[in-house]
């Protein structure tokens, strides 16, 4: 068809036309018929340039025209490494085949991309294979990652075999704080709670982010074999009559943990182990339980007595006393196996110790004793004191016969005839008074004479002394 037009426009040109001419050829070629449609306009430039007229375009060329391309997602935001599928739509011709490109990142020939180390924004853009002027691109947002951390409190723990452990976890740097617990040996509940297995040994229990598993952290188990834990109680038995008390101890070993749990049959008895027996007479348990290990325990058994009168009396009952002076109390109860009483000056200025040794006040009075049962609290029995003034004895007598006397002795007894007791020497005089008599006794007094060279004589005769009441 070429040199046909070639030849038409020889022919032209040989004529020296110069009108516009529009040249319709009909063509046909293997069958086919063509138009070609040809201005004057090229006819006259190709006349003057001397030039063939260029052939016809390819039909494909001018479907081409009409392809129109675009991407799924238009959009996406991705942390650095990270990837996404990429999808390509192409219509307006049957080859749909489409090449990937990215500004940043890389990108496969199935439009999968992965996104650079970078952080920015980045374009994946897919071009049509039928026509390279048409394309379409989608914008990536790449982010750094947020780095995820994980504890796990506590971060050692150590455990008897079958012991339990509560471990929690703590996540940052994400809004999905959920872990995974496992455990190297023995079992973790979903909420942390370990359970130590019955072999000994060192085990790991770790906690995994559910929202990056790569993230993680762990506890170290120390476990041992348990130790034997023992159990006794002291008294081992007790007999109380109904409404009495007792105090009871329990001891406990094998284990760090020695509180107990009380509990009694009948009666009552407190967290410290005090009992108290019911009314009822009867036989009854105490016992107590190891808060270490509740299969362990030691019990007590108490035989309780109807109650029986108790009553306290002192002696002695009554008495006169000098001043400041001293007297030992006792009381005597009866009714109970519990024989303690508490002593108490009830009325005046005096004082008396638990164990019921009174002393008097300097002031002239009269005071009053109690003693108290500890096993019933009331019932008592009470000493009257007399508080006087103390009585003195005043003796003399006639001087020593012999020129060297230096000084003189006295000396007291309790009994006519002795033994005797020195109460001073060296005394000058022939006269000597004794303050220290009690009332209502009887005394009896010597003297002896010694001399310059500290010889001492023999005892004069006795004198004696009764002193009044009071």
């Amino acid at each position: 068809m070429v040199d046909l037009i070639s030849s038409l426009i020889g022919s032209i040109h040989q004529f020296a036309l110069c009108v516009i001419i529009l040249y319709v050829v009909s063509l046909t070629a293997f069958g086919q018929t063509q138009n070609v449609v040809i201005s004057a306009q090229q006819i006259d430039r190709a006349l003057d340039n001397n030039v063939s007229y260029p052939a016809q375009p390819d039909s494909s060329q001018w479907h081409s025209r009409n392809v129109s391309v675009t991407v799924s997602p238009t959009t996406a935001s991705l942390q650095t490494g990270k990837q996404a599928q990429f999808t390509a739509t192409v219509s307006g011709t049957h080859d749909t085949a489409v090449t990937w490109t990215a500004s940043g990142g890389t990108v496969t020939s199935s439009g999968l991309y992965t996104a650079p180390s970078a952080a920015g924004t980045y374009k994946v853009t897919a071009t049509s294979v039928a026509n390279s002027d048409k394309s379409a691109s989608a914008v990536v947002t790449v982010s750094q990652p947020i780095r995820i951390s994980i504890s796990v409190s506590p971060t050692t723990a150590s455990l008897a075999s079958g012991g339990t452990q509560q471990f929690t976890a703590s996540v940052s740097g994400t809004s999905n704080t959920a872990v995974t617990w496992t455990a190297s040996g023995g079992t973790v509940t979903s909420s942390g709670q370990y359970t130590a297995p019955s072999a000994a040994g060192t085990y790991k229990v770790t906690a995994t982010s559910v929202a990056d598993s790569s993230d993680s952290a762990s506890a170290v188990v120390t476990v041992s074999k348990p130790i034997q834990v023992s159990i006794s109680v002291s008294p081992t038995t007790a007999s109380l009559a109904s409404g009495g008390n007792q105090q009871f101890t329990a001891y406990v070993s094998g284990t760090s943990n020695t509180a107990v749990t009380w509990s009694a049959t009948g009666g009552t008895i407190t967290t410290g182990g005090l009992y108290v027996a019911p009314s009822a007479a009867g036989t009854y348990t105490v016992t107590a339980v190891s808060g270490a290990d509740t299969t362990k325990s030691a019990s007590s058994i108490v035989s309780v007595s109807a109650a029986q009168t108790i009553s306290v009396s002192i002696s002695p009952a009554s008495l006169s006393m000098a001043q400041n002076g001293q007297q030992q109390f006792a009381a005597t109860v009866s009714g109970s196996n519990d024989t303690a009483v508490a002593w108490s000056v009830t009325k005046g200025t005096g004082t008396i110790t638990q164990s019921g040794l009174y002393t008097a006040p300097q002031a002239l009075e009269t005071d009053i004793a109690v003693a108290t049962s500890q096993a019933d609290s009331s019932k008592s029995a009470s000493a009257t004191i007399t508080v006087v003034a103390p009585h003195a004895v005043a003796l003399s007598w006639s001087p020593s016969s012999s020129d060297d006397i230096s000084y003189y002795k006295v000396y007291r007894g309790t009994i006519s005839g002795g033994p005797y007791s020195l109460l001073t020497n060296d005394v000058s005089s022939t006269s000597y008074t004794d303050p220290s008599v009690q009332s209502g006794s009887t005394f009896y007094y010597v003297t002896t004479a010694v001399d310059s060279t500290g010889e001492e004589g023999d005892y004069s005769n006795q004198a004696q002394a009764v002193i009044p009441t009071p």
